[in-house]
């Protein structure tokens, strides 16, 4: 399971935002992936898409659909 941040229609390498961290919960119990990143501070406010690649052991690779939000400024 992996995952990029971007910013929207940038598939250049200056349109990577971050990487995301993903891994699943429990393949066992779940089908629930965490994604998270620790350094947001540095992220252009901006409108960013992610979506998530899923390799098989055998190599077959699946996306998930595409997520589009808008990077705002916040307090917390």
């Amino acid at each position: 399971v992996e995952s990029h941040l971007r910013k929207i229609n940038d598939g250049s390498p200056s349109g990577l935002i971050a990487v995301m961290t993903s891994y699943w919960e429990d393949t066992n119990t779940t089908r629930q992936i965490h994604l998270y990143h620790n350094i947001t501070g540095n992220w252009p406010l901006c409108t960013a898409e992610l979506d998530v690649k899923f390799t098989s052991p055998g190599g077959e690779t699946l996306h998930s659909e595409t997520l589009t939000f808008d990077i705002i400024r916040s307090i917390t």
